[in-house]
C-alpha cells in the first residue's frame, strides 16, 4: 500500500509543497534545475495544472484527482532516479 491510498489527496499535496524534494521537482519542471520553489509556489503548480481553485477540490475526485495522481507518478519517477528506490521517504521529501 502506497502513501496515496492510505491519505487524502489534499493531505499528500500539502506535505509535498513543504518538501524540499517536491519543490526542487518543481522548479525542475517549470523553471530550471537549481532554481528555489517555496510551498506556495508548489501550491499553485498542482493548482494550474490541475486546474482548480484550491487543494481541497483534489479530494473531490474526477479530473482534477486523476491530473494529481499523474504529478504524484511524475514525481515518484524524477525521485526513483535519485533514490535506490521510492518510499515513504521519497514521497515526503527523499533525504538521497
Amino acid at each position: 500500500m502506497n502513501t496515496y491510498d492510505t491519505m487524502n489527496a489534499q493531505t499528500i499535496a500539502v506535505s509535498l509543497c513543504h518538501s524540499p524534494r517536491f519543490q526542487q521537482f518543481v522548479g525542475a519542471r517549470t523553471i530550471k534545475s537549481g532554481v528555489h520553489v517555496d510551498a506556495p509556489g508548489c501550491e499553485r503548480y498542482i493548482r494550474d495544472l490541475c486546474q482548480i481553485y484550491k487543494l481541497t477540490d483534489l479530494s473531490e475526485g474526477g479530473a482534477a484527482a486523476e491530473c494529481f495522481q499523474q504529478i504524484l507518478t511524475a514525481f515518484y519517477a524524477w525521485c526513483r532516479k535519485r533514490c535506490d528506490q521510492v518510499t515513504t521517504d521519497c514521497a515526503i521529501g527523499c533525504n538521497g
